[in-house]
């Protein structure tokens, strides 16, 4: 609906409902929340809803509701958060009576303002729901607050800007039972460290200190994630508040890697997987190219903290310059397990004439095994670029025993002795991570464009969720560093003996 003056039309156009199933049609209104929004509000939804959050919304927030008095939902801008939690919800607890007082409380007044609109609409139109809950105006009826009689009962909603003050409010003697906090942070109040705590110093002394200690209530925190230390993120660390999560994209898919606007109408959507299925992925994917800070921000309730990461100031290449003279191939072996670690293999290669590291960093998610092929493949491509290939394999546990198992696979397919050198890690991991931060701002390397889980990785550490293609990066510079010097007066002419050679080979796998 685009207002509420054609909302008001819309819902003046409803068919009735019959009376012979009404007591069943009510009773079951009243304990279905799902059947409730689908009786009486079916024009907010989309019929046969494939929406992950939607539905995990439907069928458990009544049970949610019960164990948890706080309870934080993290979902996608376009979910319907606020259709779906922060006004039908609140509907339906309060003409369910179950509840009697809520809030809803945004990050300005005139937001809140609006559900509270579309709630008096919908109390004033919709003829259904009005019969089925005898429902009447209670008496104050305004753009801030309402009341209204279900049955002999009178309940009341009221909307607050964040950060007001709100101490105080009561409703017939009784305090707030149901409080939702509806994405009350924007892009202003979270840009600053001083804005941020102000607002979580708000949150804890005036919004927890609502509701009476006496009573059952539920506060509702409703949002998305705009910057890695909001509001939100902090309350997701309280053991007494009850998080979900819920990102657009579930999984890009393998291809993501090296896709670009150029190629997108060639890539294979049925990988992707989305939170919604009807959604148009191509858009999607689109939007995510044109500026993927925001998108993960937006709706991947995932923000890069790049003010606090020291990796995330990097130049990104688009071509390998004409002359490589040498590469060095970082693995970061795992089990290939589907929620485990990601097999990080990264490339990086060596240019004299302007003496800076190219790296190109993928992902992978499959077992051990197949991962040999994968290895040896982008081997024999770096071989096609220069002939002074090494690749680094850190031996620990089951690692040596891949290790071994690659070298012999090589033999086998007729590769020779490739060479792979063992590197122990005796260093804290951020110690060795952290060394790449200088490389990395001055330029001296450069990470492929189109390689996100590693720009992804560079952007959040170090409090990215994987690091595997930063430990393969780290892997091939410490090779690379430790390298004797390579006679480049000999290259071309050991690159000419050697494309026979890469011919015979490539054939061979």
């Amino acid at each position: 609906m685009r207002d509420n003056k054609e909302l008001r039309a819309f819902l003046k156009s409803l068919p009735l409902l019959g009376d012979k199933d009404r007591e069943v049609r009510i009773r079951q209104a009243k304990e279905d929340f799902r059947f409730f929004t689908q009786t009486y509000f079916s024009h907010y939804l989309t019929p046969n809803d494939t929406s992950i959050f939607r539905n995990f919304v439907y069928d458990n927030i009544k049970e949610l509701l019960i164990p948890h008095k706080m309870l934080l939902f993290k979902a996608y801008r376009g979910a319907a958060k606020t259709t779906l939690l922060s006004r039908l919800l609140t509907l339906w607890l309060l003409l369910c009576q179950s509840k009697h007082y809520a809030l809803i409380i945004s990050s300005t007044l005139d937001i809140a303002k609006e559900s509270i609109e579309t709630l008096k609409v919908e109390c004033e139109e919709n003829t259904n729901l009005i019969s089925d809950f005898s429902l009447k105006v209670g008496g104050v009826w305004s753009g801030e607050e309402f009341v209204l009689r279900v049955d002999k009962n009178l309940i009341k909603v009221k909307a607050f800007g964040a950060a007001k003050k709100i101490r105080g409010t009561n409703f017939l003697g009784k305090r707030p039972d149901f409080i939702v906090c509806d994405d009350i942070e924007n892009d202003e109040n979270v840009q600053s460290k001083t804005q941020r705590d102000k607002l979580q110093s708000w949150f804890l002394k005036a919004v927890l200190k609502l509701p009476s200690r006496t009573q059952d209530y539920n506060i509702l925190i409703v949002g998305t994630t705009l910057h890695y230390d909001s509001l939100l993120s902090r309350l997701e660390t309280r053991s007494d508040i009850k998080s979900f999560n819920f990102p657009l994209v579930l999984d890009f898919g393998e291809s993501i890697e090296g896709l670009n606007k150029d190629n997108a109408n060639s890539y294979p959507y049925n990988e992707m997987i989305l939170d919604d299925e009807c959604l148009d992925k191509q858009s999607v994917l689109l939007e995510f190219l044109e500026d993927k800070d925001s998108f993960f921000s937006e709706y991947q309730n995932m923000p890069l903290s790049k003010e606090n990461a020291p990796l995330s100031n990097y130049i990104t290449y688009e071509c390998l310059p004409a002359q490589i003279d040498s590469a060095y191939i970082g693995i970061d072996p795992s089990l290939g397990k589907a929620r485990g670690d990601l097999f990080g293999i990264c490339v990086l290669f060596y240019s004299k004439a302007l003496d800076k590291y190219y790296a190109k960093a993928l992902p992978y998610r499959i077992n051990p095994e197949k991962m040999i092929d994968v290895i040896l493949k982008t081997y024999l491509k770096a071989y096609q670029k220069t002939p002074f290939v090494k690749i680094a394999l850190e031996t620990v546990a089951y690692q040596e025993f891949f290790k071994q198992i690659l070298i012999k696979t090589a033999k086998q397919r007729g590769l020779g002795l490739i060479p792979v050198i063992e590197l122990k890690n005796t260093q804290n991991k951020e110690l060795r991570l952290d060394t790449l931060a200088p490389l990395l701002s001055d330029g001296d390397i450069l990470i492929e464009k189109s390689c996100y889980e590693l720009r992804l990785e560079l952007d959040t550490y170090p409090k990215s969720k994987y690091d595997d293609l930063l430990d393969a990066l780290e892997f091939a510079l410490r090779i690379a560093r430790n390298a004797k010097h390579t006679n480049y007066a000999l290259s071309l002419k050991a690159s000419r003996h050697n494309k026979a050679r890469f011919q015979n080979l490539k054939q061979r796998l």
